[in-house]
């Protein structure tokens, strides 16, 4: 079962977020998601709760950024 977590990006130009997906030994990090903490918190939630198998992570973020931006 796979586990997933925020991640923190602070640069010169502000803070943004991500998600970490890990597997057993697979980890998988997409970084610089976007600024809306609460936002991808929430997914996070989700995606633990509904235990989302890993290869599903980058369409989520896909559909994510569709209904956020």
């Amino acid at each position: 079962m796979a586990s997933y977590y925020l991640t923190t990006h602070i640069t010169a130009g502000g803070t943004s977020y991500g998600v970490t997906g890990t597997d057993n030994h697979i980890a998988v990090t997409y970084a610089d998601v976007t600024d809306k903490k609460d936002e991808l918190e929430r997914l996070v939630l989700l995606c633990n709760e509904l235990s989302l198998d890993l290869c599903q992570l980058e369409d989520v973020l896909e559909d994510f950024l569709a209904f956020t931006e």
